[in-house]
């Protein structure tokens, strides 16, 4: 019986991120929401805001471990970039091929997460660069696996909840019809690439450095496309 409260209470706990990922963006969207006739240049500090929010209350949580990574990437950066960017390389080639053919074979469209992602940087462009840049990549993957890695033994159970997380929000994130659910393919491959490396390094600063390059890439890919 003690086993099983413990597993629980360990299994709470690593849903710390999570908690203060939502509960930020449930109070910053009810005070948007309560704020009337918002014009635009308004709603893009409220967003920074809740961004930048989200990071400090992420960064005064797991502070120990932050300062404790932060440590040793220094000493392994070398090892650990290597490992990190050729297993991100492998996962952004499936999710190449396979949002390829998702979209020729199936849907005939983009994943609406990303569609959503550049009608948010055509309209925020400084919101744009903060979250799926500067603060973004950071921020998830605290929530998404360090907050998981940093308390679950089994390690199955970090992969799945880990991945099913991360992959469920960007999938269902303004989803319009279930054969869109096919981009799980590809969400999942990157998200399992990422969960690989800090399972591998044990280190969130290693992930936090190549999501942000992917991102970064991402940003640069979809506005070089955007002009032409």
């Amino acid at each position: 019986m003690n086993k099983l409260f413990n597993n629980i209470i360990t299994l709470g706990k690593s849903f710390y991120g999570l908690i203060i990922y939502f509960s930020v963006a449930y109070i910053f969207s009810y005070i948007i929401k309560s704020i009337p006739d918002m014009n635009s240049n308004l709603y893009n500090i409220f967003l920074i805001l809740e961004e930048l929010t989200t990071l400090l209350l992420l960064v005064i949580v797991f502070r120990k471990r932050l300062k404790k990574d932060f440590i040793d990437f220094d000493k392994n950066y070398k090892k650990y970039l290597y490992l990190g960017f050729k297993v991100w390389l492998i996962g952004v080639i499936v999710m190449m091929i396979s949002n390829n053919i998702i979209y020729y074979f199936a849907t005939n469209s983009i994943a609406n997460n990303q569609s959503i992602n550049m009608s948010v940087m055509n309209k925020y462009p400084l919101y744009s660069l903060i979250a799926m840049v500067m603060a973004g990549p950071f921020i998830e993957e605290i929530v998404f696996r360090l907050s998981f890695k940093n308390v679950l033994k089994n390690k199955a159970l970090y992969y799945i909840l880990s991945v099913l997380i991360f992959t469920s929000l960007h999938v269902f994130n303004g989803i319009t019809s279930p054969i869109e659910l096919l981009y799980f393919i590809p969400y999942g491959a990157l998200a399992v690439s990422f969960s690989y490396i800090l399972d591998k390094t044990d280190n969130i600063y290693t992930t936090a450095i190549i999501h942000t390059c992917h991102n970064a890439l991402s940003v640069v890919l979809i506005t070089v496309a955007g002009l032409f």
